[in-house]
């Protein structure tokens, strides 16, 4: 529990300041009278107020706190303009089938989705970046591979590969984790993209305690020969 769940804000006066940041936040306040407070004052706006004082909690940290600001958005007709807003929009929304339809315009929101705090838009994020496929996701995808949830870093894992050559240094990283799993994608994604410099690494990985991972490594280091002899 927050320290500030003890303590029940004048909602009436921070609505009077123009403070719609504080009254946002007491949308996951403990007592459930003044979240529904919050909530009214907050639907009390007009279209145009709420577009310019609350369309910034779209951004929130708390998917809960989005979701709500998002729905009373969409009852005031709010349809953004721009797509990285409109992106945002979706976010908040948890809409991944029109997050994916954005394609790269929404690559920036999932982005940050990959530090949310909720494992599951974590997870979702980095299905939908997995099939938009923009090299910018290469560095946050090998991030993700420190995840806590083990299925966001096997997705992620996945993403470097669907990048391919862009993604070369991060693969190489990637053979060095305590996942076998992992291992086994990042050599066979590095046999895939055939270069040159993956071949120490995967003759380190031929005597890797995983049997999965040694016959990557294997297959891996054929195809980059393979590769290499049709040049």
């Amino acid at each position: 529990m927050k320290l500030a769940d003890f303590f029940k804000p004048n909602l009436s006066k921070l609505r009077d300041k123009g403070n719609y940041e504080a009254i946002i936040e007491a949308l996951m306040h403990n007592d459930k009278h003044i979240r529904a407070q919050a909530k009214h004052i907050l639907k009390s706006l007009n279209a145009a107020q709420a577009i310019d004082a609350i369309s910034r909690g779209l951004q929130h940290e708390d998917r809960i706190i989005r979701r709500e600001i998002a729905d009373i958005l969409e009852e005031k007709g709010y349809r953004p303009i721009k797509e990285r807003e409109l992106a945002d929009f979706f976010f908040a929304r948890t809409d991944w089938t029109q997050l994916l339809q954005l394609g790269s315009a929404s690559t920036e929101t999932l982005i940050r989705g990959l530090s949310d705090k909720h494992s599951f838009v974590r997870l979702e994020s980095i299905k939908v970046l997995i099939k938009i496929g923009d090299f910018r996701a290469a560095e946050p995808f090998a991030q993700a591979l420190k995840d806590s949830d083990l299925r966001v870093r096997k997705k992620a894992i996945k993403g470097l590969r669907r990048l391919g050559k862009p993604a070369l240094e991060y693969l190489l990283e990637a053979m060095s984790s305590e996942n076998p799993e992992i291992r086994e994608e990042a050599a066979i994604a590095l046999g895939e993209i055939g270069s040159t410099k993956a071949i120490g690494i995967l003759d380190n990985a031929i005597s890797d305690s995983s049997r999965m991972v040694r016959e990557a490594a294997r297959k891996a280091l054929d195809m980059i020969s393979l590769i290499r002899n049709r040049k």
